[in-house]
């Protein structure tokens, strides 16, 4: 039976139609949302790209060689080409990516993510009125995982120490104990009320980010350092 999810990024709260095969068929904004982001349309589209990142994938040129720096790539002429020269010089270039961005053509292994509406998190921003809970709505897609998992397995063949003994619920949860913890920290329930209303209120205090605000302010009078002016 089809169903949604409430969920949420670190551009709004959204809900999450899914089908009976558990695929994302669509998303609309929370209805309390008085300006939703146009992002949101953009969703389902993403999950389901063809583009998307379906396994892990080694490059043929390293399984043969081994690490090292290829030696076929062209002499730079702008600053793309120098970026692909500057790459083409690691021994081992590893990415982990949701998928087939310009970066993870040019790595030799590309390790695939899981995106935000295949795992749970929380959710905030400069000037938010509320901290939102991200709850996960479909399974990682293919052979897609958290990121949190990839590192803790990268991390355990290294014999290195990562997740310091938490699972990545257990770490959302100090997170959210720290934080409520704190002095400067609004009332708020124990995690597990918040993470099942979805949410808790944040204290409203004037958005104050120097950056860029003379040009906000005008952008004629204060043109940015770019070609154009503007961004």
């Amino acid at each position: 039976m089809p169903r949604e999810v409430e969920t949420s990024s670190h551009w709004g709260t959204y809900l999450v139609d899914i089908d009976d095969d558990g695929r994302v068929i669509g998303t609309r904004p929370y209805s309390d949302d008085p300006d939703a982001a146009p992002a949101i349309g953009n969703v389902t589209g993403a999950q389901h790209a063809r583009a998307r990142v379906a396994r892990p994938t080694l490059r043929r040129r390293w399984l043969e060689n081994g690490p090292g720096p290829m030696t076929t790539v062209a002499a730079p002429t702008t600053s793309t080409s120098r970026l692909t020269r500057a790459l083409g010089r690691l021994e081992t270039f590893v990415v982990d990516e949701m998928h087939w961005t310009p970066t993870a053509k040019h790595a030799d292994i590309v390790l695939p993510v899981a995106t935000t509406l295949e795992r749970d998190d929380i959710a905030v921003g400069a000037g938010d009125v509320r901290l939102r809970v991200s709850r996960r709505a479909v399974a990682p897609y293919a052979e897609a995982r958290e990121e949190f998992a990839i590192f803790t397995e990268l991390a355990r063949r290294l014999t290195a120490d990562f997740d310091e003994g938490l699972s990545a619920a257990g770490w959302l949860r100090k997170i959210y104990e720290d934080w409520r913890a704190t002095d400067a920290s609004p009332p708020a329930p124990p995690f597990d009320e918040f993470w099942e209303a979805g949410g808790v209120p944040l204290p409203q205090r004037p958005y104050d980010d120097p950056v860029f605000s003379d040009f906000r302010a005008d952008p004629d009078l204060h043109p940015l350092q770019t070609p154009s002016g503007r961004i």
